[in-house]
Protein backbone atom coordinates (compact mmCIF):
# COMPACT_ATOMS: atom_id res chain seq x y z
CA UNK A 1 0.00 0.00 0.00
CA UNK A 2 1.27 3.57 -1.01
CA UNK A 3 2.66 5.88 1.67
CA UNK A 4 1.12 9.10 1.72
CA UNK A 5 2.80 11.97 3.71
CA UNK A 6 0.05 13.57 5.11
CA UNK A 7 1.71 17.65 5.87
CA UNK A 8 3.70 19.28 3.67
CA UNK A 9 6.73 19.66 6.20
CA UNK A 10 8.76 17.04 7.59
CA UNK A 11 8.51 17.92 11.33
CA UNK A 12 5.24 17.90 10.73
CA UNK A 13 4.56 14.41 9.90
CA UNK A 14 7.69 13.02 12.50
CA UNK A 15 5.04 13.99 14.93
CA UNK A 16 1.99 13.52 13.75
CA UNK A 17 3.19 9.58 12.35
CA UNK A 18 4.50 8.61 15.61
CA UNK A 19 1.10 9.30 17.06
CA UNK A 20 -1.06 7.26 14.74
CA UNK A 21 -2.75 3.86 15.67
CA UNK A 22 -3.46 1.17 13.19
CA UNK A 23 -6.96 -0.46 12.34
CA UNK A 24 -6.28 -0.96 8.70
CA UNK A 25 -8.32 -2.63 5.72
CA UNK A 26 -4.93 -4.26 4.31
CA UNK A 27 -6.37 -4.60 0.58
CA UNK A 28 -3.64 -2.95 -1.77
CA UNK A 29 -5.29 0.16 -4.29
CA UNK A 30 -4.88 -0.65 -8.08
CA UNK A 31 -2.91 2.29 -9.72
CA UNK A 32 -5.48 5.63 -9.53
CA UNK A 33 -7.92 6.41 -12.23
CA UNK A 34 -6.89 9.44 -14.48
CA UNK A 35 -9.12 12.80 -13.28
CA UNK A 36 -13.24 12.75 -14.38
CA UNK A 37 -14.54 15.21 -16.21
CA UNK A 38 -15.48 18.48 -13.90
CA UNK A 39 -18.99 18.03 -12.69
CA UNK A 40 -21.26 20.98 -11.16
CA UNK A 41 -22.58 20.99 -7.77
CA UNK A 42 -26.04 20.21 -7.42
CA UNK A 43 -28.13 19.53 -4.98
CA UNK A 44 -31.52 16.79 -5.21
CA UNK A 45 -33.05 15.01 -3.00
CA UNK A 46 -30.44 13.46 -0.74
CA UNK A 47 -28.01 13.11 -3.61
CA UNK A 48 -24.98 16.02 -2.85
CA UNK A 49 -22.50 16.46 -6.01
CA UNK A 50 -19.49 17.83 -5.25
CA UNK A 51 -17.48 16.99 -8.24
CA UNK A 52 -14.57 14.78 -9.02
CA UNK A 53 -11.25 14.07 -7.46
CA UNK A 54 -7.73 14.72 -9.25
CA UNK A 55 -6.64 11.31 -8.82
CA UNK A 56 -10.16 9.07 -8.33
CA UNK A 57 -9.48 8.74 -4.04
CA UNK A 58 -11.18 9.98 -1.18
CA UNK A 59 -10.63 11.26 2.16
CA UNK A 60 -13.43 11.23 4.41
CA UNK A 61 -12.12 13.06 7.47
CA UNK A 62 -14.36 13.40 10.64
CA UNK A 63 -14.60 15.20 14.15
CA UNK A 64 -16.80 14.52 17.21
CA UNK A 65 -16.81 15.86 20.80
CA UNK A 66 -15.47 18.87 19.69
CA UNK A 67 -17.39 20.71 22.73
CA UNK A 68 -15.94 24.07 21.66
CA UNK A 69 -12.62 22.96 21.79
CA UNK A 70 -11.84 25.45 18.88
CA UNK A 71 -7.84 25.79 19.30
CA UNK A 72 -7.06 22.90 21.39
CA UNK A 73 -5.53 19.82 20.05
CA UNK A 74 -5.37 19.84 16.23
CA UNK A 75 -7.60 23.15 16.46
CA UNK A 76 -9.82 24.01 13.58
CA UNK A 77 -7.03 25.65 12.02
CA UNK A 78 -4.95 22.18 12.45
CA UNK A 79 -7.97 20.19 10.25
CA UNK A 80 -8.13 23.30 7.85
CA UNK A 81 -4.59 21.77 7.40
CA UNK A 82 -4.97 18.36 7.15
CA UNK A 83 -7.62 19.13 4.15
CA UNK A 84 -5.61 21.62 2.61
CA UNK A 85 -3.03 19.14 2.25
CA UNK A 86 -4.98 16.18 0.74
CA UNK A 87 -6.64 18.59 -1.36
CA UNK A 88 -3.31 19.30 -2.89
CA UNK A 89 -2.11 15.98 -3.21
CA UNK A 90 -5.04 15.21 -5.37
CA UNK A 91 -7.71 13.67 -3.10
CA UNK A 92 -11.42 14.89 -2.81
CA UNK A 93 -12.40 15.29 0.78
CA UNK A 94 -15.53 15.22 2.96
CA UNK A 95 -16.19 16.32 6.14
CA UNK A 96 -18.48 15.67 8.79
CA UNK A 97 -18.98 15.68 12.62
CA UNK A 98 -20.42 13.09 14.90
CA UNK A 99 -22.01 15.42 17.22
CA UNK A 100 -21.57 17.40 21.08
CA UNK A 101 -19.47 20.30 18.76
CA UNK A 102 -21.61 23.61 20.46
CA UNK A 103 -21.44 22.63 24.30
CA UNK A 104 -18.44 22.63 26.56
CA UNK A 105 -16.66 25.64 26.79
CA UNK A 106 -17.62 29.34 27.72
CA UNK A 107 -17.73 30.35 24.00
CA UNK A 108 -20.55 27.95 23.25
CA UNK A 109 -22.21 29.09 26.63
CA UNK A 110 -22.12 33.02 25.76
CA UNK A 111 -23.35 32.19 22.12
CA UNK A 112 -25.57 29.67 22.48
CA UNK A 113 -23.50 27.24 20.08
CA UNK A 114 -23.86 29.47 17.37
CA UNK A 115 -19.64 30.97 17.35
CA UNK A 116 -19.55 26.98 16.62
CA UNK A 117 -21.85 26.61 13.94
CA UNK A 118 -20.12 29.71 12.30
CA UNK A 119 -16.66 27.99 12.60
CA UNK A 120 -18.02 24.92 11.41
CA UNK A 121 -19.52 26.63 8.47
CA UNK A 122 -16.03 28.73 7.70
CA UNK A 123 -14.57 24.50 7.89
CA UNK A 124 -17.29 23.80 4.99
CA UNK A 125 -18.31 20.93 6.63
CA UNK A 126 -20.93 18.32 4.22
CA UNK A 127 -22.84 16.52 7.39
CA UNK A 128 -23.22 16.49 10.62
CA UNK A 129 -25.64 14.73 13.43
CA UNK A 130 -26.94 15.75 16.73
CA UNK A 131 -24.95 14.23 19.51
CA UNK A 132 -26.63 14.77 23.36
CA UNK A 133 -25.11 18.11 24.16
CA UNK A 134 -26.24 19.66 20.71
CA UNK A 135 -29.73 19.96 23.18
CA UNK A 136 -28.25 21.53 25.96
CA UNK A 137 -29.75 25.27 25.40
CA UNK A 138 -33.31 23.67 24.36
CA UNK A 139 -34.72 22.26 21.51
CA UNK A 140 -35.99 25.67 20.16
CA UNK A 141 -32.46 27.11 19.81
CA UNK A 142 -31.25 23.61 18.80
CA UNK A 143 -33.32 24.23 15.61
CA UNK A 144 -32.45 27.48 15.12
CA UNK A 145 -28.67 26.17 15.04
CA UNK A 146 -29.32 23.83 12.12
CA UNK A 147 -31.00 26.35 10.23
CA UNK A 148 -28.24 28.29 10.31
CA UNK A 149 -25.80 25.63 9.32
CA UNK A 150 -24.74 25.54 5.65
CA UNK A 151 -24.62 21.67 5.88
CA UNK A 152 -27.53 19.21 6.45
CA UNK A 153 -28.09 17.47 9.87
CA UNK A 154 -29.21 14.01 9.25
CA UNK A 155 -30.37 11.25 12.26
CA UNK A 156 -32.21 7.96 11.66
CA UNK A 157 -33.81 8.14 14.83
CA UNK A 158 -34.49 11.57 16.14
CA UNK A 159 -38.18 12.13 16.09
CA UNK A 160 -41.07 14.04 16.74
CA UNK A 161 -44.23 12.23 17.70
CA UNK A 162 -42.95 9.30 15.19
CA UNK A 163 -42.01 11.38 12.43
CA UNK A 164 -38.18 11.91 11.53
CA UNK A 165 -36.70 15.57 12.41
CA UNK A 166 -34.17 15.43 9.86
CA UNK A 167 -33.35 13.32 6.94
CA UNK A 168 -31.90 9.56 8.10
CA UNK A 169 -29.15 9.79 5.67
CA UNK A 170 -27.31 11.83 2.79
CA UNK A 171 -25.56 10.39 0.11
CA UNK A 172 -22.35 12.38 -1.13
CA UNK A 173 -21.22 11.94 -4.70
CA UNK A 174 -17.79 12.14 -5.12
CA UNK A 175 -15.13 10.59 -7.49
CA UNK A 176 -17.67 8.87 -9.41
CA UNK A 177 -18.89 6.83 -6.38
CA UNK A 178 -21.92 7.39 -3.84
CA UNK A 179 -21.05 7.49 -0.67
CA UNK A 180 -24.38 7.53 2.10
CA UNK A 181 -23.70 8.88 5.31
CA UNK A 182 -26.35 7.80 7.88
CA UNK A 183 -26.75 9.64 11.19
CA UNK A 184 -28.02 7.84 14.98
CA UNK A 185 -27.92 9.22 17.95
CA UNK A 186 -28.06 7.78 21.56
CA UNK A 187 -31.41 7.56 22.92
CA UNK A 188 -29.60 8.69 26.28
CA UNK A 189 -29.30 12.01 25.48
CA UNK A 190 -33.26 12.15 26.73
CA UNK A 191 -31.56 11.98 30.06
CA UNK A 192 -28.06 13.15 29.45
CA UNK A 193 -29.09 16.08 28.68
CA UNK A 194 -32.79 17.86 30.56
CA UNK A 195 -35.40 15.76 29.65
CA UNK A 196 -37.86 18.73 29.76
CA UNK A 197 -36.51 20.36 26.67
CA UNK A 198 -37.95 17.03 24.79
CA UNK A 199 -41.18 17.53 26.63
CA UNK A 200 -44.47 19.37 25.27
CA UNK A 201 -45.96 22.32 27.77
CA UNK A 202 -47.86 19.26 29.40
CA UNK A 203 -45.14 17.49 30.55
CA UNK A 204 -45.62 14.72 27.69
CA UNK A 205 -42.31 13.35 26.00
CA UNK A 206 -43.09 14.64 22.05
CA UNK A 207 -39.44 13.91 20.80
CA UNK A 208 -37.60 11.07 21.04
CA UNK A 209 -34.87 8.33 19.81
CA UNK A 210 -36.29 5.11 19.14
CA UNK A 211 -35.53 3.61 22.27
CA UNK A 212 -36.67 0.78 24.14
CA UNK A 213 -35.33 -1.66 26.06
CA UNK A 214 -34.03 -4.40 23.92
CA UNK A 215 -32.71 -2.09 21.79
CA UNK A 216 -34.60 -3.47 18.73
CA UNK A 217 -36.60 -0.15 17.96
CA UNK A 218 -32.61 1.42 17.06
CA UNK A 219 -31.29 -1.47 15.31
CA UNK A 220 -34.28 -1.28 12.92
CA UNK A 221 -34.12 2.08 12.44
CA UNK A 222 -30.90 1.91 11.44
CA UNK A 223 -30.95 -1.23 9.48
CA UNK A 224 -34.01 0.45 7.41
CA UNK A 225 -31.94 3.48 6.53
CA UNK A 226 -29.39 1.81 5.43
CA UNK A 227 -30.79 -0.73 2.91
CA UNK A 228 -32.60 2.61 1.82
CA UNK A 229 -29.57 4.23 1.33
CA UNK A 230 -28.07 1.10 -1.16
CA UNK A 231 -31.20 1.00 -2.94
CA UNK A 232 -30.88 4.83 -3.93
CA UNK A 233 -27.68 3.54 -5.17
CA UNK A 234 -25.10 4.05 -2.57
CA UNK A 235 -21.41 2.52 -3.53
CA UNK A 236 -20.58 2.56 0.35
CA UNK A 237 -22.00 3.40 3.71
CA UNK A 238 -20.52 5.06 6.94
CA UNK A 239 -22.64 5.09 9.65
CA UNK A 240 -22.44 8.13 11.75
CA UNK A 241 -23.07 7.57 15.27
CA UNK A 242 -23.00 9.33 18.49
CA UNK A 243 -23.35 6.02 20.73
CA UNK A 244 -19.89 5.55 22.28
CA UNK A 245 -19.24 2.09 24.28
CA UNK A 246 -19.86 3.21 27.77
CA UNK A 247 -21.87 -0.13 29.32
CA UNK A 248 -24.39 2.63 31.05
CA UNK A 249 -26.00 3.41 27.16
CA UNK A 250 -26.58 -0.21 26.42
CA UNK A 251 -28.55 -1.46 24.49
CA UNK A 252 -27.48 1.36 22.13
CA UNK A 253 -23.71 1.28 21.99
CA UNK A 254 -21.97 0.88 18.99
CA UNK A 255 -21.06 -2.71 19.49
CA UNK A 256 -24.75 -3.88 20.15
CA UNK A 257 -25.96 -1.87 17.08
CA UNK A 258 -23.28 -2.99 14.48
CA UNK A 259 -23.85 -6.87 15.95
CA UNK A 260 -27.40 -6.17 14.83
CA UNK A 261 -27.18 -4.84 11.00
CA UNK A 262 -26.05 -5.26 8.06
CA UNK A 263 -24.78 -3.25 5.10
CA UNK A 264 -22.39 -1.10 7.21
CA UNK A 265 -18.98 -0.11 5.51
CA UNK A 266 -17.68 1.63 8.44
CA UNK A 267 -19.01 3.14 11.47
CA UNK A 268 -17.70 6.99 12.27
CA UNK A 269 -18.55 7.42 16.44
CA UNK A 270 -18.57 9.50 19.06
CA UNK A 271 -20.07 10.08 22.41
CA UNK A 272 -17.48 8.06 24.91
CA UNK A 273 -14.56 10.55 23.55
CA UNK A 274 -12.46 7.15 22.85
CA UNK A 275 -10.03 6.78 20.20
CA UNK A 276 -10.39 2.64 19.97
CA UNK A 277 -10.36 1.23 16.11
CA UNK A 278 -12.23 -1.93 16.24
CA UNK A 279 -12.82 -4.53 13.76
CA UNK A 280 -15.95 -6.51 14.50
CA UNK A 281 -18.67 -9.01 12.96
CA UNK A 282 -22.09 -7.62 11.96
CA UNK A 283 -25.26 -9.53 11.81
CA UNK A 284 -24.04 -11.61 8.75
CA UNK A 285 -20.31 -12.51 9.99
CA UNK A 286 -19.23 -9.70 8.01
CA UNK A 287 -16.49 -7.47 9.05
CA UNK A 288 -17.16 -3.92 10.03
CA UNK A 289 -14.12 -1.05 10.96
CA UNK A 290 -15.22 1.38 13.90
CA UNK A 291 -13.65 4.49 14.58
CA UNK A 292 -13.69 7.11 16.86
CA UNK A 293 -11.60 10.29 17.46
CA UNK A 294 -11.41 11.35 20.86
CA UNK A 295 -12.66 15.08 21.57
CA UNK A 296 -11.75 18.72 22.18
CA UNK A 297 -9.88 18.07 18.44
CA UNK A 298 -6.96 15.95 19.87
CA UNK A 299 -7.51 14.02 17.26
CA UNK A 300 -8.96 13.72 13.59
CA UNK A 301 -10.43 11.07 12.27
CA UNK A 302 -10.06 9.94 8.45
CA UNK A 303 -10.95 7.18 5.96
CA UNK A 304 -9.42 6.42 2.95
CA UNK A 305 -11.21 5.56 0.02
CA UNK A 306 -9.55 4.00 -3.42
CA UNK A 307 -10.79 4.71 -6.77
CA UNK A 308 -11.85 1.21 -6.57
CA UNK A 309 -14.53 2.19 -4.30
CA UNK A 310 -12.70 0.27 -1.42
CA UNK A 311 -12.10 1.25 2.57
CA UNK A 312 -8.52 1.38 2.08
CA UNK A 313 -7.59 2.74 5.67
CA UNK A 314 -9.62 3.90 8.61
CA UNK A 315 -7.71 5.79 11.54
CA UNK A 316 -7.17 8.64 13.66
CA UNK A 317 -4.69 11.17 13.70
CA UNK A 318 -3.46 12.18 17.26
CA UNK A 319 -2.13 15.24 18.32
CA UNK A 320 -1.52 14.32 22.16
CA UNK A 321 1.03 17.58 22.75
CA UNK A 322 -0.45 19.95 25.82
CA UNK A 323 0.57 22.95 23.49
CA UNK A 324 -1.98 22.70 20.40
CA UNK A 325 -0.80 21.80 16.62
CA UNK A 326 -1.28 25.74 15.50
CA UNK A 327 0.80 26.79 17.81
CA UNK A 328 3.61 24.73 17.61
CA UNK A 329 3.79 24.34 14.23
CA UNK A 330 2.69 27.98 13.32
CA UNK A 331 0.24 27.37 10.77
CA UNK A 332 -2.04 29.95 9.07
CA UNK A 333 -4.51 29.03 6.89
CA UNK A 334 -7.98 29.83 5.84
CA UNK A 335 -9.43 29.19 9.29
CA UNK A 336 -6.69 30.90 11.24
CA UNK A 337 -8.49 34.69 11.12
CA UNK A 338 -12.26 32.72 12.14
CA UNK A 339 -10.83 31.48 15.08
CA UNK A 340 -8.89 34.08 15.93
CA UNK A 341 -12.08 36.55 15.61
CA UNK A 342 -14.43 34.19 17.55
CA UNK A 343 -12.01 33.93 20.65
CA UNK A 344 -11.36 37.60 20.56
CA UNK A 345 -15.24 38.51 20.28
CA UNK A 346 -15.72 37.21 23.84
CA UNK A 347 -12.28 37.53 25.58
CA UNK A 348 -12.94 40.35 27.95
CA UNK A 349 -16.26 38.72 29.62
CA UNK A 350 -14.27 34.91 29.65
CA UNK A 351 -11.33 36.67 31.26
CA UNK A 352 -14.25 38.06 34.16
CA UNK A 353 -13.37 37.12 37.57
CA UNK A 354 -16.58 35.72 39.06
CA UNK A 355 -15.74 33.76 41.83
CA UNK A 356 -12.46 31.95 43.31
CA UNK A 357 -12.26 28.67 44.50
CA UNK A 358 -9.01 27.39 46.31
CA UNK A 359 -9.84 23.15 45.78
CA UNK A 360 -9.19 21.84 42.40
CA UNK A 361 -11.86 20.86 40.89
CA UNK A 362 -12.14 17.74 38.47
CA UNK A 363 -13.90 15.53 36.20
CA UNK A 364 -11.07 12.89 35.81
CA UNK A 365 -10.46 9.78 38.35
CA UNK A 366 -7.65 10.52 40.65
CA UNK A 367 -4.96 7.64 39.50
CA UNK A 368 -4.99 7.23 35.10
CA UNK A 369 -5.18 3.80 33.46
CA UNK A 370 -2.43 1.46 32.74
CA UNK A 371 -1.11 3.05 29.56
CA UNK A 372 -1.35 6.73 31.84
CA UNK A 373 -4.36 8.41 30.37
CA UNK A 374 -6.79 10.34 32.54
CA UNK A 375 -10.03 8.53 33.27
CA UNK A 376 -13.12 10.40 32.78
CA UNK A 377 -15.47 9.98 35.61
CA UNK A 378 -18.48 11.41 33.89
CA UNK A 379 -21.83 8.80 33.67
CA UNK A 380 -19.46 6.74 35.44
CA UNK A 381 -19.67 7.96 39.04
CA UNK A 382 -19.38 11.10 41.81
CA UNK A 383 -16.93 13.83 41.09
CA UNK A 384 -15.97 16.95 43.36
CA UNK A 385 -16.90 19.43 40.25
CA UNK A 386 -20.58 17.72 40.41
CA UNK A 387 -22.58 14.90 38.99
CA UNK A 388 -22.98 14.57 35.58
Amino acid sequence: MKKKILFVWLVVFVLIASLLVGCTEKEEPETPSTPEEKQETTTEDNNVVIGPAKNGEVYVLFTSDVHCGIDQGFGYVGLQQIRDTLTAQGYETILVDDGDAVQGEPIGTLTRGEALIDLMNAAHYDVAIPGNHEFDYGMERFLELTEKANFPYVSCNFNYNGELVFKPYVIKECAGMKIAFVGVTTPKSITSSAPAYFQDENGNFVYGFMQDESGQKLYDAVQSSVDAARAEGADLVYLMGHLGNEASCSPWTYAEVLANTTGIDVMLDGHSHDTEQVKMKNKNGQTVVRSACGTKLGGIGYSRISAQKIVVETNVYKWENSVSAPEVLGLNNAMSAPVREANAKHQEKMNEKVATNDALLTVYAPERDEEGNLVRMIRRGETNLGDF
